[in-house]
């Protein structure tokens, strides 16, 4: 999932970090890997925070040509 809006933001074209959380949760997925990271430094680390806040599971911060392994 996209996660390019600090907190706080309102992007129509990205979902800020709160709403990725919420969406995470609500779909009980086993892994949540977000991509697209227009954040730096300690702003990754506040929207990861505000994420965190509502999801509860594994988290995977995604990076440019980063492949990851789906478990079934």
């Amino acid at each position: 999932m996209h996660m390019n809006a600090p907190v706080g933001a309102t992007n129509p074209l990205h979902a800020p970090p709160d709403v990725v959380g919420r969406i995470a949760e609500q779909a009980h997925v086993g892994r949540l890997i977000v991509s697209h990271i227009g954040l730096m430094g300690p702003a990754v680390e506040a929207a990861v925070a505000e994420l965190k806040k509502f999801y509860s599971g594994p988290l995977t911060i995604g990076a440019d040509l980063q492949c990851t392994a789906i478990e079934r």
